[in-house]
């Protein structure tokens, strides 16, 4: 402030205009002028609207309506706020000088792009859609995406912060909406059979998952830390430009993905059975996206995981009963007595098997726990009810398929509830799939 007083004396005065008098103010283009006629290092208009954009997020400059986007217009008026700052000598003032606008100029790109991002994507002018374009460049999780859908993409993409770490984001089972980048931070990815599973950082994405495959959040996002800045891709923009102009090379994500034709997965063998597990739902067709994956994935698993991993695998995964108070109930194992409260009357939710409902989201109650007990263990009674009819005849003279499903009619055995579910539920299903 007191660097452009000593060049500029007459830059802060009362100021006139649409018949309203704004006080002790300066316009937005002479602010610029000011900083350019400094030199110092500031060569260019954008390069000063920067150095201005820094000081108006950082509270130190304010403009007299209290927009937070800085513009370098006549008509637009800006104070510096705190009383009038005392005259100090001129080599004082020259090193403090050097030493601020170094800092603001390293700044100052940063706070452009801000601005740009937040705006309403139909306001961006072409000088902003090529920073948030340029910004795409050194962003990873779109390093795979040919420069064109990066230049869609900065159309289209939206900023949003968060201040306190620990807000959910979304929460497992939730409806996909969007596609985030995280531009600054880092959240945790937290599952109900798992707890906390990963963390991701910047330049990390999330939520790909549910998009492709218009299925329910596998995860919830936590965020892992105070101010954190996301860029989203809303899902209408998220399959205009990725899912459709990305389908023939397939898109990367966390699980798998579907192009135009052809299913997609990466990982090991168990991760790849353990997402396919997570994304079945219980009220899909023969024709749903998930259904594909499963006869996929049954018809080609004897290339990447033979029968014997299979086996252990689906063992493993098989959610054994929490004992005591927290997992018998009325004397017995596995699903819940009070299915009225997991499953209300009328037509059921579209959520995943093992996802839970919403108003059991708290996790370490009984009845969550239970629902996502029961859950999964169908889901694995569904895939391995399919793998036996794909391939009975060679799996009666395997004796380690033979061990595996009478280890596994055993455990069923032992939960009446599953049992009484499977048999209200699977003739109602066989009919669906018609």
């Amino acid at each position: 402030h007191r660097h452009l007083l000593a060049n500029c004396p007459n830059l802060i005065r009362d100021r006139k205009y649409h018949l309203r008098l704004h006080r002790q103010c300066c316009s937005g283009r002479e602010l610029v002028d000011g900083i350019l006629a400094l030199g110092l290092g500031v060569h260019s208009r954008s390069q000063a609207v920067g150095i201005c954009q820094v000081l108006l997020d950082e509270g130190a400059l304010c403009h007299v309506k209290h927009d937070w986007a800085f513009q370098d217009r006549d008509t637009q008026f800006y104070r510096f706020p705190g009383p009038e700052p005392e005259p100090v000598g001129i080599h004082e003032l020259e090193e403090e000088l050097v030493e601020a606008l170094a800092l603001l100029s390293q700044r100052g790109p940063d706070a452009l792009l801000t601005v740009a991002l937040r705006k309403p994507p139909g306001q961006r002018t072409d000088e902003e859609l090529d920073l948030i374009f340029e910004e795409l460049l050194h962003i990873k999780a779109v390093a795979h995406l040919s420069n064109s859908v990066k230049r869609e993409l900065a159309a289209v993409l939206l900023f949003e912060p968060h201040s306190k770490a620990g807000t959910v984001l979304f929460s497992q089972g939730d409806k996909g909406t969007s596609w985030y980048i995280i531009w600054k931070g880092s959240v945790n990815v937290v599952t109900h059979g798992k707890g906390l599973v990963t963390t991701l950082h910047e330049g990390d994405d999330f939520g790909q998952l549910a998009l492709v495959n218009d299925a329910p959040r596998a995860a919830t996002i936590i965020l892992g830390e105070d101010n954190c800045h996301f860029l989203r891709v809303d899902k209408q923009d998220f399959n205009r430009i990725i899912k459709l102009r990305e389908g023939e090379s397939g898109l990367k994500c966390y699980g798998p993905a579907v192009s135009a034709r052809y299913t997609v997965m990466s990982g090991t063998p168990e991760k790849i059975l353990e997402l396919l597990l997570e994304a079945m739902r219980p009220d899909s067709s023969a024709h749903d996206p998930t259904e594909t994956f499963l006869s996929d994935f049954l018809l080609t698993h004897s290339v990447f995981m033979p029968t014997a991993q299979l086996c252990a695998a689906l063992l493993h995964q098989y959610p054994s009963s929490p004992r005591g108070g927290d997992g018998v109930w009325n004397g017995e194992e596995g699903c819940p007595r009070n299915t009225a409260v997991l499953n209300p009357p009328g037509p059921a939710p579209s959520r995943a098997p093992g996802v839970l409902p919403s108003c059991a989201r708290s996790w370490g109650c009984e009845q969550e726990r239970s629902s996502y007990i029961c859950n999964k263990r169908q889901q694995i009674l569904r895939l391995v009810s399919q793998w036996v009819t794909l391939y009975g005849p060679t799996l009666r003279t395997d004796p380690v398929a033979t061990s595996f499903l009478k280890k596994l009619s055993d455990l069923v055995s032992r939960d009446a509830r599953l049992s009484n579910l499977l048999r209200e539920q699977w003739p109602e299903r066989r009919r669906h799939h018609r």
